[in-house]
């Protein structure tokens, strides 16, 4: 199973995205932003976005790709992970958007919404066995390599979010792929590829997260802390649950604090590492 109740639970970001999208490949384009001074290799650094299970169906990620470009001045792109069939459809609005538990920290997951949420797995099973981890990691790959051979970028940043951040993860491990990495509440995830990270590498949690319990997070944390010559961080933003990087409860102050600062915490990371 690659997604929880909070990874199709959430809320969707106000605004227009100005960006466009592809359209023979389906990814999305964020321009940098020209106003930015003294960033002479704009054109040779672009930062890749990775999106949750739903993809590109909900405005979030080309929001939070306009965002990042044009705070850093690098064109970002948010690649279509799932060809156009994202395994949990028909979430495109606030209204679709399954609201399984709340958007803090101590809820309590019903019989009912367990129910629910089963019942979603089931429909969805063929769809997420389609488009397991692995397989978005080829896709993500290719991607990255089209935009080195044959678009020209020299650097490439990349983050990623539940789904996405777990794919970023596995990037870090890779030498001469990318160039630094940053992984929002990524899920699923797996402990042995920590000590793995070879390039600057960014985990920014939630303080409830099934993927990452504090006891994993701590273990995790623990083996970043110790690799030689690779700059890691990780962070743990309180008051909030798996998603809050890309589907904040912005009515929230501590969500909308937290959200706000793990996006800054993003920037600071590529504008240190690119």
């Amino acid at each position: 199973m690659t997604i929880c109740a909070n990874c199709v639970s959430g809320h969707v970001l106000p605004g227009d995205p100005t960006g466009s999208t592809d359209p023979a490949s389906g990814y999305y384009l964020a321009l940098r932003n020209p106003a930015i001074a003294g960033r002479a290799d704009a054109n040779k650094t672009a930062i890749v976005l990775l999106t949750d299970i739903i993809g590109l169906r909900l405005k979030n990620a080309k929001l939070l790709a306009d965002r990042f470009a044009q705070r850093l001045g690098y064109d970002v792109y948010v690649p279509d992970l799932f060809d156009g069939h994202p395994p949990v459809r028909l979430i495109d609005d606030e209204a679709n958007l399954r609201k399984f538990i709340p958007d803090e920290p101590g809820a309590k997951f019903s019989l009912w919404n367990r129910f629910q949420f089963l019942f979603l797995i089931l429909r969805c099973a063929p769809g997420l066995w389609k488009t397991r981890p692995s397989i978005g990691r080829e896709r993500v790959q290719a991607f990255i390599r089209d935009l080195k051979e044959n678009k020209g970028y020299e650097k490439i940043g990349v983050i990623g979010y539940c789904y996405g951040g777990g794919i970023a993860i596995k990037l870090a491990m890779q030498k001469g792929m990318v160039d630094a990495v940053v992984s929002c509440h990524p899920g699923p995830v797996w402990l042995d590829d920590f000590p793995r990270v070879v390039v600057p590498f960014a985990l920014l949690c939630p303080e409830e997260d099934e993927w990452l319990s504090p006891a994993k997070r701590d273990r995790a944390e623990a083996a970043l802390k110790v690799l030689k010559n690779v700059p890691t961080k990780v962070q743990t933003f309180s008051g909030t649950v798996h998603g809050f990087c890309c589907r904040p409860a912005l009515g929230i102050p501590k969500v909308q604090t937290a959200f706000e600062g793990a996006f800054e915490e993003g920037v600071a990371w590529f504008q240190t590492h690119l």
